[in-house]
């Protein structure tokens, strides 16, 4: 049986989407982000998304369970409606479901709490959550309780205090486009956690809103501090740290250390290093002069992103 155009077509281009979210993050793009649907208070926000979302897929089973009811109903549809019509209601529920998924003032229940609540209560002026996601390489640098500084990315002279709450060990996302940056292929491909923050107060804070998640609370704001886990024989003659030169290639700085904070276990780096060098995460398989791919949302001293 010959697969109706509109149908056809539909289907492929739903591939087509899939495969460039597999191959578009090998070059630094992230079409999830640009394509996918975001909350409309949401910095990324954008009136195209509820078109572009239509295509995008969370899942090879996602997709193909999706394109399975289309190819079985929509050929059907197609057939007896013809093609415009069948186009035309294809792309209508589409937006509308996505409008729908926007404004739904449905209660629904936190994933988090257990309680049940309105879809807009983020409007409230209760505490909001923050989730961000630490790869497996940086998991050790969060412990429940650590207190942390959070900054909008838009303006880092906006922040907001509080405290990790829960790092979900348990469901691990695997991720093709590392927030860190290191010097080897294997962090791009590294596992990502989940973890969320509590805030002290979340007064301009926004759902949905890009942020940065700084461990401390901020207070040491002179000077340089780079976390251990970023530094090579911290307790030797000659401690060292991986950065990144002006050729992107990795280069052996020596540094000099200050004053180490015990509560947030990072030292102050007093010669060697400045605010915009760009910190290699030391995985072993580092070596002088080897390529590495900038990831311009992160900055020295390992601030992670959330939302």
């Amino acid at each position: 049986m010959n697969m109706p155009p509109v149908t056809k077509n539909i289907i492929i281009i739903n591939v087509l989407f899939f495969l460039g979210t597999i191959v578009a993050p090998k070059y630094g793009i992230n079409l999830t982000e640009w394509l996918g649907l975001h909350f409309f208070m949401a910095s990324d926000f954008k009136l195209y998304q509820l078109f572009t979302y239509m295509f995008m897929h969370g899942g090879f089973e996602h997709l193909f369970f999706n394109m399975f009811a289309v190819w079985m109903f929509g050929r059907i549809l197609e057939q007896v409606w013809g093609p415009k019509r069948f186009l035309f209601y294809y792309i209508l529920c589409g937006i509308g479901a996505g409008i729908i998924q926007e404004i739904n003032p449905d209660p629904g229940y936190d994933d988090y709490s257990g309680e049940k609540q309105a879809f807009m209560s983020i409007l409230s002026t209760g505490k909001y959550r923050i989730k961000g996601k630490i790869s497996e390489q940086n998991i050790g640098e969060l412990q429940p309780g650590m207190d942390v500084t959070v900054r909008a990315r838009n303006n880092q002279e906006e922040i907001w205090k509080g405290s990790v709450d829960v790092i979900d060990t348990e469901k691990p996302e695997s991720s093709s486009q590392s927030e860190m940056y290191s010097g080897s292929d294997s962090s791009a491909r590294a596992t990502k956690y989940p973890f969320y923050v509590t805030l002290e107060t979340s007064d301009g804070l926004m759902l949905g809103q890009h942020v940065y998640i700084e461990p401390g609370t901020g207070v040491n704001t002179e000077g340089l501090h780079l976390m251990t886990a970023y530094i090579v024989d911290a307790d030797g003659k000659e401690p060292y740290v991986w950065v990144a030169n002006k050729k992107d290639r990795l280069e052996k700085r020596n540094v000099k250390l200050g004053a180490y904070d015990e509560e947030q276990d990072t030292w102050e780096i007093t010669e060697g290093l400045k605010e915009t060098d760009y910190i290699v995460w030391p995985d072993g398989e580092c070596k002088e002069g080897a390529a590495v791919q900038k990831n311009e949302n992160v900055q020295a001293g390992g601030m992670e992103e959330g939302e």
